[in-house]
């Protein structure tokens, strides 16, 4: 079980929301709220015991609208507030990179 520490959002996450976010834990970031947390538990404890699906290579988001954007950041549950440039770098950050998948 982890609780989220900032005030602000405070999401509480049992051990399947964890294996379900274990990308966003492994780099230290809470998946409700995506700010840094410090992780008080072994992620490699929450990995999946059989291999899962390689996840889809990171699409060109700048050919991305708006709307777009924002509808991809709300599937992460992440802040869909910012510029279009804001909301580019904030799914670089979250979504997997093509050479991390190889």
């Amino acid at each position: 079980m982890f609780k989220c520490p900032y005030t602000t959002c405070c999401s509480v996450f049992d051990g399947a929301a964890i294996t379900a976010n274990l990308n966003y834990f492994s780099r230290g970031v809470c998946p409700k709220c995506g700010n840094q947390i410090e992780i008080n538990f072994d992620v490699n404890d929450y990995a999946p015991k059989t291999p899962a699906a390689a996840p889809a290579a990171q699409p060109d988001w700048s050919s991305f609208t708006v709307a777009e954007l924002k509808t991809a950041l709300k599937t992460y549950n992440l802040s869909t507030a910012g510029k279009k440039s804001v909301l580019i770098d904030r799914l670089e950050f979250y979504y997997p990179k093509e050479e991390d998948l190889q």
